[in-house]
């Protein structure tokens, strides 16, 4: 019987067990191991049931090709800005051909509204690889009048990722050309990402800034809890504005800057609904005034609905 619980065949085991009480009726430690084996199978049973429930609950989730999303973000700084307003709403396709996401962005900073209006795409291109494209356009001082990005990614052995990709930025009165990648390493339920960006100038040396990301997963890829170490100024996100009233562009991929961010997100019982809630801190460098730094408190929602 013991043999038979080692190798985890309860059913057989439960059975020496009763043939072993026709003899032995009173045994204690028979009816005791008896009762554990019994615990033991509804315990398996249970958690098949939950298995398939979930497998299921995921099958259906993944048939859903269609997704809109509601995102809102608020930046509070200590000192010299007033609090700067991000939102916007998106629409996610999946296709055949990859994934497409038509996007409207607003923003209030600097007492101005500005629209942007952006498109991802990710093309599958075979099992091993997949890309990321982006185009965006403004005619908003507070956002580049032209935004283009292209990545691609593969998927190697031992559950590794990298890519390696280009943005561009057009503002008014600077143009920026970033040079990134990434390297991604699955292991278990936990996700890890190092994303560089490497800016050249015709003035100086090249700007260098990245990221280190962390991510806890849970019952699901729709489900984790992460951390994002940024250093350096993040060229894709924010543009701050000088003491003469101007936006400042490409000079901001230069200042030093640090970021911590927290992130959380999490589904429904339906797994058609996710929620994703975000948290950080920033300390900054001043443009106008080198050495002397800010600190900015950074909050984030987003909601998306699969249909």
């Amino acid at each position: 019987m013991g043999n038979e619980i080692y190798a985890e065949n309860y059913t057989i085991a439960l059975g020496l067990a009763n043939k072993s009480l026709i003899f032995i009726e009173a045994d204690p430690d028979l009816q005791a191991l008896r009762t554990e084996i019994i615990n033991e199978i509804y315990r398996q049973q249970n958690n098949s049931e939950k298995s398939a429930t979930k497998e299921l609950k995921e099958t259906e989730a993944k048939s859903f090709k269609n997704r809109i999303g509601i995102i809102s973000s608020v930046d509070v700084f200590d000192i010299v800005y007033d609090p700067m307003i991000y939102s916007g709403v998106e629409y996610i396709r999946e296709t055949e051909i990859g994934r497409i996401i038509p996007r409207v962005n607003f923003s209030n900073r600097f007492n101005t509204n500005g629209l942007q209006y952006e498109m991802d795409f990710y093309p599958k291109i075979s099992k091993t690889f997949y890309a990321y494209t982006n185009y965006g356009y403004s005619n908003e001082r507070i956002f580049p009048n032209h935004r283009a990005g292209a990545e691609l990614y593969a998927n190697l052995p031992k559950a590794l990722e990298v890519s390696a990709g280009i943005r561009y930025l057009d503002f008014v009165t600077s143009r920026a050309i970033i040079y990134t990648g990434s390297a991604g390493l699955y292991s278990g339920n936990y996700y890890f990402s190092l994303r560089p960006y490497l800016t050249p100038r015709s003035d100086g040396p090249i700007g260098v800034s990245g990221s280190l990301l962390a991510r806890k997963y849970y019952q699901d890829r729709e489900n984790y809890f992460g951390v994002n170490l940024i250093l350096g100024y993040s060229p894709e996100i924010k543009q701050l504005i000088s003491d003469s009233d101007i936006i400042i562009a490409q000079t901001l991929l230069f200042v030093e800057s640090q970021q911590l961010l927290f992130e959380y997100q999490f589904t429904a019982k339906s797994l058609t609904n996710s929620y994703r809630a975000s948290l950080g801190v920033t300390r900054q460098e001043l443009v106008f005034d080198p050495g002397k730094f800010f600190w900015a408190i950074s909050a984030g929602f987003r909601y998306h609905t699969k249909f």
